[in-house]
């Protein structure tokens, strides 16, 4: 470090930045959807171009037409957005689901997440699909990806690479980013 650097860090104040998931007006700046399945009418899923994988709460799978990936067992490290890092046995399941005329069938990812969305879909589902998100009104307009359906076969999140997230600390674990 340069004596100009350490008197430029003297002399400017940090700057703090503060994030909030709330605007002005009280809505959300999130994009949340709500997609049917088989079994349920509604489950909520967050939109997340931040999540490195799609994942799906093991408490809504009970709502989801689903059925098990065989995996050899393996260990894997999830960051939630809090900076909370959870390990688990990576567990994932091939689900069925819609939004409006749109039928998807992906691979999940199982976490043991909290109540507020059942799924959280990510990079993998985003750049299969191609949404045109209405930013004004948080919410999904079409699909620029018109070939991405049920016959193409599922996003693999059981092969999906890692995404922009810190290498696996050791071992077979890997880290995913929610």
């Amino acid at each position: 470090m340069s004596t100009s650097d350490t008197l430029y860090q003297r002399l400017l104040p940090p700057v703090r930045v503060t994030l909030s998931v709330r605007k002005t007006d009280g809505k959300l700046n999130l994009v949340i959807l709500k997609f049917n399945s088989k079994r349920e009418r509604s489950l909520r899923a967050l939109v997340d171009c931040g999540a490195s994988n799609n994942f799906v709460r093991l408490h809504g799978l009970a709502r989801l037409g689903f059925e098990e990936i065989k995996l050899p067992r393996s260990l894997l490290e999830v960051r939630l957005p809090t900076g909370v890092v959870v390990r688990t046995e990576k567990r994932v399941v091939r689900a069925r689901f819609s939004y409006e005329e749109k039928k998807f069938v992906d691979e999940l990812i199982v976490l043991d997440l909290d109540d507020i969305f059942d799924m959280v879909l990510g990079m993998p589902w985003l750049a299969r699909h191609d949404p045109v998100v209405d930013w004004a009104k948080r919410n999904i307009v079409r699909f620029r990806s018109s070939g991405a359906t049920e016959s193409d076969g599922p996003v693999g999140a059981a092969h999906a690479p890692r995404g922009a997230c810190d290498p696996p600390s050791r071992g077979s674990a890997r880290r995913d980013c929610l």
